[in-house]
């Protein structure tokens, strides 16, 4: 089955998480576990203009007990604004976003590059970890040293 941009997106930031366990992706979110009963469901947010993606949101949940905790992750506050070189209509840059044009999702005017991808990956990977026993946490760290 082909992978739909969600998804191709989602993997950009995830599929290589060490944070993140056993993630699966599929349709419009990737979801991981976080510890033996602490899960995560990632997905993109529009935060109020339709078809307009402007950061992720990570839903926290116990698997017994739901909901942890929520956290929004917006491009544009990771990334900053980005110039658009030569682009007139662009004169303090853009704000990182995708959006549906001519029935496809795409990212608007900017698309962010594999650094960009990391940089995003990792503050969400820093919020993440404070959930995950002190253990796996103090492990991970070590192991990146």
């Amino acid at each position: 089955m082909e992978e739909n941009f969600f998804e191709q997106e989602l993997r950009k930031l995830f599929e290589n998480s060490e944070t993140l366990g056993d993630p699966r992706f599929t349709g419009r979110v990737c979801v991981a576990r976080l510890t033996d009963t602490t899960n995560v469901k990632l997905s993109f947010v529009t935060l109020g203009s339709a078809d307009t993606y402007v950061g992720v949101e990570a839903k926290v949940f116990n698997r017994n007990d739901g909901p942890i905790d929520t956290a929004i992750f917006r491009f544009v506050d990771i990334l900053g604004r980005k110039a658009i070189p030569g682009n007139p209509n662009f004169k303090e840059g853009v704000s990182p976003h995708f959006w549906r044009s001519n029935g496809k999702y795409e990212w608007y005017a900017y698309k962010p590059s594999p650094g960009d991808f990391e940089r995003l990956a990792a503050a969400i990977d820093s919020y993440l970890e404070i959930f995950q026993a002190p253990v796996q946490a103090q492990d991970i760290h070590q192991q990146m040293r």
